[in-house]
């Protein structure tokens, strides 16, 4: 906790450390950032360990933003698809099965297609 109370003291001139708005919208970019690369890579059909941790690790980055208030229906959708997306590969890959690249058919998180909202 000292280095973290250090830091902010090293960095209170950088908006994305003293103002919330700016840092809200720096995580959200981030998220997004990590969202779309790893849902480029798996309609690309390249599935690994990276790819798994992109969609958790954005899926969690979304949880952050909820923490400053209400989520826009596009975040809500995002973390949704990335959490379920990240748990469908690994378990995947854990049992030696292919992943079916994209979004999947016939379910409510499955068909959700993340590329209907512009990002």
């Amino acid at each position: 906790m000292d280095w973290l109370e250090t830091q902010k003291q090293v960095l209170k001139g950088d908006e994305a450390i003293s103002n919330e708005v700016v840092a809200q919208a720096h995580i959200e970019n981030h998220a997004l950032k990590l969202f779309l690369w790893a849902d480029t890579e798996d309609r690309a059909a390249r599935f690994n360990k990276n790819v798994v941790k992109a969609f958790y690790t954005a899926g969690m980055l979304f949880d952050i933003l909820s923490t400053s208030g209400e989520l826009t229906d596009e975040v809500i959708h995002h973390r949704k698809y990335a959490k379920w997306k990240a748990a469908y590969i690994h378990n995947c890959l854990k049992n030696g099965e292919t992943p079916i690249p994209g979004p999947m058919q016939g379910d409510d998180v499955d068909s959700y297609d993340p590329y209907m909202w512009k990002v």
